[in-house]
Order: structure tokens, then C-alpha cells, then sequence
């Protein structure tokens, strides 16, 4: 205890090196002599801070940083790592970012970073269209709908059409089918890389993610658009958060920070033989003066199968 209360006065160095070093020994001797079942219920507050005790708080971001780097990056098997990630964004803190999300509104009037909403975020009027072109029995599928909102607002304003919203727990999918019912929506919990496998072949599909796809792990992206290929009659419109650097996992995707990568999606469509009909990184200008941010992306990838 001794030790810890060393390290945690430590991370309090207001000189830099000093207070990673620090915070890297915490974290470490936290996975160390902390029980498994304290660990990941720690874990489990990633959204939900107020769950943690006086000194949870302080020592959660060194206990995360040594996580990440020694148990969820190094760990091979991506159904492991998934499994991993689940421990912090499934559950009670998945529910509680839907929630969050779900009152946040979408100005599509105002800017992202320095660029006109519109510009930033493109999917929006490329869903849009694609709704609005869309045959009778065509069904779109939102992966990673968290709140559901997105599916909600569409489907109400195109009540012709069918819509199904997935997310990866339980519990996140049952807050969105409580709080948005309509005739022509349904929740289901369904991965990405295992989405095709839950869908009827004869509709033609509409795919839509809006910044999920970047929580989806590199193995998983590349399977998932082969499912694509293979069950043709689809057409993707994704928008995801993206960065030129970062750390590599294969040939397509970097390590951006806790759960999110940065995909070429352009390339894992074109591998699995999808028909890219527009792809483009938009570049943002997050932050004013030095704390300007210019590396930050928007990754838009408009494709076809079939």
C-alpha cells in the first residue's frame, strides 16, 4: 500500500516524463494486486465516473493506460480484444452513452471543426438520397445504433420502407426498441462482421454507419465486407472518424486511442470486391491556436455489391 500511495502522489508531478512514467508503474501494479472482478468492475465506469470510489477516480486513468497497452492492444485473437472492448462499452455504460447521445442534437445548421456540417458529415445527405431512390422492400440496416435515433428519425420520415437498428448488447438494444417504436423499425443485437448472417437475402439492403465502424476490430472489418460481397444486392454509406497516423494492426487500420481505429475502408472494400463509388478523408480543423487538432478526418465510403 505503501508503494501505491507513492505512485499515486506521482502521477501528480506537474513535470511531464515524470507523470507518465508514474502513471504507467500505477497502472501496472493495479493489474498486479487488484482482484480480476475489481478490475473490469472499474473498467465497467468508463462512462460512469460517479460508479467509482475517491480513490478509484484517481487511479482509473492509470489503470485504463496499462490496460489498454498490456491486456486489450496485446491481445491476438480480435474475438478476445472484442470481448475486451465489451467490458467497457457494453452494459450500464453502452445504456449510459445511448442516453447521452440521445440528448445531444444533430445541428445540421451549424460546423463541424472549420467546415459547414454538410461538408463534414456527407453520409447524411448520401443516406438521404439513397432512401429516397430506394424500392419498396429495401431495408436499411444502421450497425452500431446506440440510441437508435438516427434509425427513429428516418424511419418516420420514410414510412414506406423498413428499417432495423443493431448494436452489440443487450441491454443498449433494449432501450432504443423501448423508447422508439414505430410499425416499421425493429432493434437487434447483431456485430458487424456477423451482421449478413442475421439478414433475409432477397431485400436489397442500404447499410449506414455513422462512427461505429470505428470500434469494429481489424479482422472483424475485413470479414464483414467480405459478408458484404458475398450477399450482394447492398449499398454502403458509412461515416467514421479517421486518422492518417497511429499504430498498425494489418494493412488497413491503426490504433487511434482506447477502443478506436482509424480503417481504410476504401481498401477493405476493394480487397472483398465491392464497387467503391466514392471515398474521401475530409480533413477537419478541430480546436483553435496550438490545441487545433489537424490531423482529424472524417472518413466518408459510399460502395456497392451486386
Amino acid at each position: 500500500m505503501q508503494v501505491l500511495r507513492k505512485l499515486t502522489t506521482a502521477v501528480r508531478d506537474p513535470r511531464a516524463a515524470a507523470r507518465t512514467a508514474a502513471t504507467r508503474a500505477l497502472g501496472a501494479c493495479l493489474l498486479t494486486l487488484w482482484p480480476a472482478a475489481r478490475i473490469e468492475r472499474v473498467l465497467a465506469t468508463w462512462h460512469l465516473p460517479e460508479r467509482r470510489t475517491g480513490f478509484e477516480r484517481l487511479a482509473f486513468p492509470a489503470l485504463f493506460e496499462r490496460w489498454i497497452a498490456t491486456r486489450y492492444l496485446a491481445e491476438p485473437d480480435p474475438d478476445r480484444r472484442e470481448a475486451l472492448k465489451d467490458i467497457c462499452m457494453a452494459g450500464e455504460s453502452g445504456v449510459s452513452w445511448a442516453e447521452h447521445y440521445e440528448e445531444t442534437p444533430i445541428r445540421r445548421e451549424g460546423k463541424v471543426g472549420d467546415l459547414a456540417f454538410d461538408a463534414a458529415c456527407p453520409w447524411f445527405d448520401g443516406l438521404e438520397a439513397a432512401l429516397a431512390a430506394a424500392p419498396p422492400n429495401a431495408l436499411t440496416v444502421q450497425i452500431g445504433c446506440s440510441s437508435g435515433r438516427e434509425m427513429a428519425h428516418y424511419a418516420q420520415r420514410f414510412p414506406a420502407l423498413s428499417f432495423l437498428g443493431t448494436d452489440i448488447d443487450p441491454a443498449i438494444v433494449a432501450r432504443a426498441a423501448r423508447v422508439h417504436r414505430l410499425p416499421n423499425l425493429r432493434f437487434e443485437v447483431a456485430r458487424a462482421h456477423a451482421l449478413m448472417a442475421r439478414i433475409p437475402e432477397v431485400p436489397p439492403l442500404i447499410l449506414y454507419s455513422n462512427g461505429a465502424l470505428q470500434y469494429v476490430q481489424p479482422e472483424h472489418v475485413a470479414a464483414m465486407f467480405q459478408a458484404f460481397a458475398r450477399r450482394g444486392r447492398l449499398r454502403t454509406i458509412f461515416g467514421e472518424t479517421w486518422r492518417p497516423d497511429g499504430r498498425p494492426l494489418g494493412a488497413h487500420s491503426r490504433w487511434r486511442g482506447n477502443f478506436a481505429w482509424s480503417h481504410d475502408y476504401r481498401d477493405y472494400a476493394e480487397e472483398a470486391g465491392l464497387a467503391v463509388r466514392e471515398a474521401r478523408a475530409i480533413p477537419l480543423r478541430l480546436g483553435t491556436g496550438a490545441a487545433a487538432d489537424a490531423a482529424v478526418r472524417h472518413y466518408y465510403l459510399a460502395a456497392e455489391a451486386g
